[in-house]
């Protein structure tokens, strides 16, 4: 009878003295943090990736030029299966890039996950004048300004008309 909580007591040290989180996932930095001043005209190109679960997940990439290009690549679980490419306006990516630099994408973490399994990762990039950030989210972790930041790609991109890239 008395090995019984003896057992409890050393699993549980063992699991809270480890420093695990028990039930809370939180996001993991994977590198220090530089402090980084960027301005929306230093972006060159934004580009998003979602990638696939054991499920429906969508897949699909899509990369927005300053110049105007785009393209877009559909994998899996998405309407427009395939390479394409497609303008986007010069004002839109502007404002696209203010609001990358306004919701603080340049101070995110470079990966935010969960523990649990079966998730799509999100993985959004923007390239400057000679250097890129990359931040990627798994499954639903990570703040509300970078979800934002994916949604407004992802809006941007359902409206480039797509035409079929050999």
């Amino acid at each position: 009878m008395r090995l019984l909580p003896s057992l409890a007591l050393l699993l549980t040290s063992g699991i809270v003295g480890c420093g695990l989180p028990l039930l809370t996932p939180r996001p993991v930095a994977v590198r220090p943090l530089p402090v980084r001043s960027v301005l929306p005209e230093q972006i060159q190109s934004i580009s998003q990736v979602h990638t696939q679960c054991f499920g429906t997940c969508p897949a699909f990439a899509v990369t927005l030029h300053r110049d105007g290009a785009a393209t877009y690549f559909g994998e899996a679980h998405v309407e427009i299966l395939g390479h394409y490419t497609g303008t986007v306006d010069p004002m839109t990516f502007e404002r696209l890039a203010k609001h990358l630099v306004r919701e603080g994408f340049f101070r995110l973490a470079p990966y935010y996950e969960q523990p649990v399994t079966d998730q799509e990762s999100t993985i959004t990039t923007a390239v400057l004048e000679g250097d890129s950030v990359v931040v990627t989210r798994y499954g639903d972790a990570g703040p509300a300004e970078l979800r934002e930041i994916e949604d407004a790609i992802d809006s941007v991109s359902a409206r480039i008309r797509w035409t079929s890239r050999p």
